[in-house]
């Protein structure tokens, strides 16, 4: 599969589509709202993770809230599952992805296009069988760099 905006955006769109339709059957997340969609964009382990924090979400196993910058803690870690073979749509594109990284270890690129694929307006349609939160965001960090800005604020 080519690299592109386009491309990010249709393997993304369908997998959200899918873990939006399976969440909103959870009774765990029942009548919460969805507040962050994080996506990990690892070139370097040739991944692409889709996690998601809902109001109230606490670390497994402990009574303190999960952090929105601290992702592995959240129950809804990396639903996505590429690298357990539940998302092999995507493996095309992050083959493709960690090829060019090889090339070019920037990663910035790869932050700005995931986050310009994001923010198409069928994105948050792909959410709809959840209740998002008013300051629902969708969220990409830089995992390289602490108190990475959110590249999907961003203009």
């Amino acid at each position: 599969m080519e690299y592109s905006i386009d491309n990010i955006r249709s393997v993304i769109d369908l997998k959200l589509r899918q873990l939006a339709q399976e969440l909103s059957v959870n009774a765990s997340v029942s009548g919460r709202m969805l507040r962050v969609v994080d996506l990990g964009v690892l070139p370097f382990f040739q991944t692409i993770e889709i996690s998601f924090l809902f109001e109230g979400d606490k670390i497994p196993g402990m009574d303190e809230q999960a952090g929105d910058d601290e992702i592995a803690d959240w129950p809804f870690y990396d639903l996505s599952g590429i690298n357990e073979g539940r998302w092999p749509e995507a493996e095309p594109l992050a083959a493709e992805m960690s090829g060019i990284w090889n090339d070019n270890p920037d990663i910035e690129r790869f932050l700005k296009d995931f986050a310009a694929a994001l923010k198409a307006e069928k994105m948050h349609d792909a959410l709809s069988p959840l209740t998002l939160a008013s300051d629902f965001t969708f969220q990409i960090l830089n995992p390289d760099q602490d108190n990475s800005p959110n590249y999907c604020m961003e203009r």
